[in-house]
């Protein structure tokens, strides 16, 4: 090593450089030729991978064309729904407001002479109205689904009475809703009816 140390500076500056590039030249040769080729292959390999990764995503994120026909058409549509839950909304408020206020006992005996009056007009013989008794006492009736209170209605009646009967309730000052009806025929024309009605 010392030897090519001693003839290495014993030539001259320019043989010196000469050197250096044959050198330099020989190593990159040699990179291209053995190195080179097998790095070249898995960098175009990785670029092709990584254009098809963009190009599903890019399939992946595109939004579909939608025809304007069909978009007018589905626009035509949610304003119809829009305009049709507004006056469900206001008829809801309307109904909602006619009910009687909970624990309002006054207003409770207010519907009650109604519907009694309402029976005795209508040809309904009532039996019994109210809440349930059992044995342990009355039980305040509540709608599962409203949590709104209801009482149970027990009479007779013919077909037609039960008919006008549930028509007349709309005149009423409160409003009150049928949530469930029971029909028995008794015999003849008569049936044993219960309903089930909100206060």
């Amino acid at each position: 090593m010392k030897r090519t140390m001693r003839a290495w500076t014993a030539l001259p500056r320019k043989d010196q450089m000469r050197w250096l590039l044959v050198g330099a030249a020989a190593v990159v040769g040699l990179y291209g030729l053995t190195i080179y080729p097998f790095t070249a292959k898995s960098h175009t390999r990785a670029e092709a991978m990584l254009a098809r990764r963009i190009d599903r995503l890019e399939k992946r994120a595109s939004v579909p064309e939608v025809d304007a026909a069909v978009t007018s058409m589905l626009q035509n549509k949610a304003a119809k729904l829009e305009k049709q839950k507004a006056d469900l909304e206001a008829r809801l408020a309307a109904v909602g407001g006619n009910f009687v206020e909970r624990g309002d006992v006054e207003a409770r005996q207010l519907l009650l002479l109604e519907l009694n009056s309402l029976a005795d007009a209508t040809g309904i013989r009532l039996d019994k109205q109210g809440d349930e008794v059992d044995k342990r006492g009355v039980r305040n009736l509540v709608d599962a689904e409203s949590g709104r209170p209801y009482m149970r209605v027990l009479g007779s009646g013919t077909y037609w009475d039960l008919m006008d009967f549930l028509r007349g309730l709309a005149n009423l000052d409160y409003a009150t809703a049928p949530l469930g009806l029971e029909l028995d025929l008794t015999g003849g024309e008569r049936l044993n009816i219960k309903i089930d009605m909100t206060l």
